[in-house]
């Protein structure tokens, strides 16, 4: 007889035949209809309500409902044309690894500022805090220069479009 608190479970063998959890969404090409379809559901079933307290209409009188139903046919199909199912799931490590490799980021040409930021003594006299504020105000404004030079200079704004682009392409990439 074997012991009740023994369980027979082989936790890597579990492992091994584990998969990644996918999902499935629905994705409007068109998302307008589906704003249109949620406006005449809306509007279908205030109608339902009306004519179920009303009840009564003349003979000549038109069935709001029936026109209702015409329009969301219309809408339904519509609808169902611009729809997609796409399945969404988590990339392995070994997938991100290599969509990074497959679009590898260019080269940063931005140059960092580098000169160091005035130091105030320990104990300063009125003198010394004085000179550090003056001199901090010409560091601060010497490494905004820097910065807006270096933001504005077209090896930068060929990096940022470049780096742009990779990111779209590794996103894309995940997407299958």
């Amino acid at each position: 007889m074997s012991d009740p608190l023994t369980l027979d479970f082989d936790f890597d063998a579990f492992i091994d035949g584990a998969s990644v959890t996918e999902e499935s969404v629905e994705i409007f090409q068109n998302g307008e209809v589906l704003g249109k379809y949620e406006d005449w559901r809306r509007r279908y079933e205030r109608a339902a309500q009306l004519e179920k307290a009303d009840g009564e209409r003349s003979a000549n009188e038109e069935d709001p409902l029936a026109v209702l139903i015409e329009e969301g046919a219309v809408l339904l199909t519509e609808l169902e044309e611009s729809r997609t199912v796409w399945f969404v799931r988590a990339l392995e490590p070994d997938a991100e690894i290599a969509i990074e490799a497959a679009h590898p980021a260019p080269e940063n040409p931005f140059q960092p500022f580098t000169d160091p930021q005035p130091q105030l003594p320990s104990h300063p006299t009125e003198k010394q805090a004085t000179a550090y504020v003056i001199a901090m105000e010409a560091w601060t404004e010497k490494q905004t220069a820097h910065l807006t030079e270096q933001y504005r200079a077209e090896p930068y704004k060929a990096y940022s479009k470049a780096a742009r682009q990779i990111v779209a392409d590794r996103e894309a990439e995940k997407v299958h």
